[in-house]
């Protein structure tokens, strides 16, 4: 009598082998996660905050911020809200914002390893013999990753000195 082979032995084997393709793909999930988090753009401040003056009276002042890409992906900008003020030693100078709203202009999509700009205006007046002023600065800055779509939320915080002030009371 012939035995008959087992009818358990091929589904065990398509269930084995649906089982290591889950694992697979799994994995693979896992290490594109990984890779989008680690190819990603991130900015930061670079050096060199610059103040360009337009006299008048008050006086209006342009905040200069250099954003560097120091990620592996084009940042593209969305939104960017700069606040900004004197800081107590500065207190000889009345400061006020050019625009009601926190919004900035920006010089637009940032490429991996290069720098945009971030810009403000603001208005100084009463200046009392100023040689610098300091400013505290603080950017929100929103921007999407356009390889995953993804976008990024991240705030930087920079302190800046003046150090040609002297102009606002020529």
């Amino acid at each position: 009598m012939k035995s008959e082979p087992s009818k358990w032995l091929p589904i065990v084997l398509s269930l084995s082998a649906i089982g290591i393709s889950g694992f697979s793909w799994w994995e693979a999930h896992r290490g594109r996660l990984i890779n989008e988090e680690i190819n990603r753009p991130v900015l930061e401040a670079a050096k060199g905050v610059r103040f360009n003056m337009f006299r008048g009276d008050p006086a209006e002042v342009n905040i200069v911020v250099p954003i560097r890409n120091v990620g592996k992906t084009t940042a593209i900008m969305n939104l960017l809200l700069f606040e900004s003020g004197l800081t107590s030693e500065s207190l000889d100078c009345t400061y006020s914002k050019v625009k009601d709203e926190d919004t900035a202009d920006f010089s637009g999509d940032i490429l991996p390893g290069s720098e945009g700009w971030v810009r403000k205006r603001v208005s100084l007046s009463q200046c009392q013999n100023p040689s610098k002023l300091e400013f505290w600065l603080s950017l929100k800055l929103t921007y999407t990753d356009p390889i995953s779509g993804k976008t990024y939320s991240q705030k930087l915080y920079e302190n800046a000195t003046w150090e040609n002030a002297s102009a606002l009371t020529r």
